[in-house]
């Protein structure tokens, strides 16, 4: 069964600045190395490879992340990702401007048979820990059972039926 991890982070920097953080190719930000396609920005439709580095303790080969939504003007990203511990990672990222600053919103279904609640605290954690990076007030997270299907092909944060 799938987990869906809700994280937040409440920033003071303008939502459209957040945005633009977000869909710029990592280069060299101690997480990501060596990204395939050597552009300056994700764009939709395009599937980028990379090897995976957790603060140099983990490290996960060839990650695969499939750009398949981009929305400037309400500030959404979703992709699809494998990687060699998920069958299937669907991500959403949600960016809304506040009167103090901005709320980002990640919202992550993750798929790893026996090792997906492993994985769903592993990687609440990491985004917390991104997000403290990233300069955010605060944060929240919350990982909780999923009851939609992830398989590949359907449609990414279909409704619950």
């Amino acid at each position: 069964m799938a987990v869906e991890v809700f994280i937040k982070g409440y920033y003071a920097a303008h939502a459209d600045i957040l945005f633009d953080q977000a869909t710029r190719l990592p280069e060299k930000n101690g997480e990501t190395h060596h990204a395939t396609d050597r552009i300056l920005r994700l764009e939709q439709g395009h599937v980028y490879s990379a090897d995976t580095f957790s603060y140099g303790a983990h490290r996960l080969r060839m990650v695969r992340v499939r750009i398949d939504r981009i929305c400037p003007s309400l500030k959404i990203l979703e992709s699809t990702e494998c990687n060699s511990l998920a069958r299937c990672w669907r991500h959403k990222l949600h960016i809304k401007q506040t009167q103090a600053g901005a709320i980002w919103m990640d919202q992550l279904i993750i798929d790893a048979g026996l090792l997906t609640p492993i994985l769903a605290r592993y990687v609440a954690y990491i985004h917390q820990k991104r997000h403290q990076a990233r300069g955010a007030t605060a944060c929240e997270t919350l990982t909780a059972k999923s009851y939609r299907d992830v398989a590949d092909g359907l449609p990414i944060f279909q409704t619950v039926q």
